[in-house]
């Protein structure tokens, strides 16, 4: 089998500029490659592509650990991911649950670039730490039986409530 490369970089691998940006969060279980046996939450931020903005479909990553000498995790970052969240349900059984719970939860985050270091090599996009805020931009929600564009994509203002 042969091996061939261009030696140009792909757009899609290209740094994601620094700024705000429309985002869908979706987390799951991952295992740590230091030690395969001690879990923590990864939470792929995708941004959005139903809001028009630069980069849609493209994915930064952010993970959460457990806080040392606790089987915790860190309760800082997800309360303010959860804080970015309209209404936000707050209780959870377990990690299982809340993890299912945070998956397709729309939000905006900042997009930083961390440029590289000792440890990491080259630069890279990061969600700066605590940056979660509610989206500005309601998701299309499709009812059955509802007229077409019904429910499409909209942002709300001041004013746009009669209450």
């Amino acid at each position: 089998m042969a091996l061939n490369f261009s030696g140009k970089i792909d757009s899609n691998d290209e740094l994601i500029e620094k700024g705000d940006y429309e985002v869908t969060l979706q987390c799951e279980w991952a295992k740590k490659m230091s030690n395969p046996n001690e879990l923590y939450i990864n939470c792929k931020f995708k941004i959005r592509e139903d809001v028009e903005q630069s980069f849609g479909g493209r994915f930064v990553f952010d993970s959460i650990y457990k806080q040392k000498g606790t089987s915790d995790y860190n309760k800082t970052k997800i309360n303010g991911i959860l804080g970015a969240i309209p209404r936000a349900k707050l209780d959870f059984e377990d990690y299982d649950e809340l993890i299912q719970y945070l998956n397709g939860q729309n939000m905006v985050v900042t997009i930083e670039v961390e440029s590289a270091n000792e440890y990491h090599s080259p630069d890279k996009n990061v969600v700066k730490y605590l940056s979660y805020r509610p989206s500005e931009v309601l998701a299309p929600v499709q009812e059955e039986n509802e007229p077409e564009g019904w429910g499409d994509t909209m942002t709300m203002v001041d004013g746009d409530l009669p209450f």
